[in-house]
C-alpha cells in the first residue's frame, strides 16, 4: 500500500533547515503532486524512498536480469543518495491523500537534474501500477530533462509516454556493468514539454502580479 503517513508527518519527511521550501503542489484528482528542492530531503525521507525503489526494483526487475545484475541494482540503492542531493536537483512526490483518517501514502517518486538534464530517478510502488501515477511524474519533470537511462523493465513505461528509444547502454553501478536504456524526448513529449513550460511561465507572471 505504499509508505502510509499523516499528512504533517508526510511533509516532513521532506523538510531540512532553510532549503526546504515546497515549491510546487498539484492536486490531482485527489493526489498531490508536490515537487522539493533536492536538499530538502532528509533522513526519513531519504529512508522512505530507498525502500519504495527497492520494493519496485524487486517487483519489476526481476526477470529481466540475472541474479547478480538485480542483486547489484538492489544494493545500489541507499539513502545515503536521496541525502547528498544538490539544490538543482528537484524531488517529484506523489502522494496518496484520499484517506478519511488523514493520512497520505508515498506512492511514487521523481528526481531529476535541473541541469544535467537527466532523470535519474523514478519509481512507484507495485500496488500503484497503471493507475497513471508514473506517467504524472514523468510528465511533472519535462521542462528539466533531455535525456532519460532506466533499468530494462522501464523501458515499455518510457516507450507508451511517448519517448524514444536511443539505444541500449551499459551503466556503471557498483562493481558492475548493468544493462540500461536510454530514452529522448520524441515531438511529442516535446510538446508536452512546452506546455508545461508554458503554464510554468504563466505561474511566474502570475505570481508576480500578485
Amino acid at each position: 500500500q505504499g509508505v502510509c503517513c499523516s499528512r504533517s508527518v508526510a511533509r516532513s519527511l521532506f523538510g531540512r533547515g532553510s532549503c526546504s521550501a515546497l515549491i510546487v503542489v498539484r492536486i490531482v484528482a485527489l493526489m498531490a503532486l508536490r515537487v522539493y528542492p533536492g536538499t530538502a530531503v532528509n533522513e526519513s525521507g531519504a529512508r522512505e524512498m530507498a525502500a519504495l525503489r527497492r520494493d519496485a526494483l524487486r517487483a519489476g526487475a526481476t526477470g529481466h536480469y540475472d541474479a547478480d545484475d538485480l542483486a547489484t541494482l538492489l544494493e545500489s540503492v541507499t539513502a545515503a543518495y536521496y541525502l547528498k542531493l544538490p539544490a538543482t536537483f528537484r524531488v517529484i512526490l506523489y502522494l496518496d491523500c484520499q484517506h478519511s483518517d488523514d493520512s497520505e501514502f508515498l506512492t511514487g517518486f521523481a528526481v531529476v537534474g535541473t541541469r544535467t538534464r537527466r532523470l535519474t530517478c523514478l519509481y512507484v510502488h507495485p500496488d500503484h501500477w497503471r493507475r497513471g501515477v508514473g506517467r504524472a511524474l514523468l510528465e511533472s519533470t519535462l521542462p528539466w530533462i533531455g535525456t532519460v537511462d532506466g533499468t530494462l523493465n522501464a523501458s515499455p513505461f518510457f516507450a507508451a509516454c511517448g519517448l524514444e528509444r536511443a539505444g541500449d547502454i551499459l551503466c556503471d553501478i557498483g562493481p558492475r556493468k548493468v544493462k540500461c536504456v536510454r530514452f529522448i524526448l520524441s515531438e511529442r513529449s516535446q510538446a508536452v514539454k512546452r506546455q508545461h513550460e508554458a503554464a510554468e511561465e504563466a505561474d511566474v507572471d502570475k505570481r508576480r502580479q500578485s
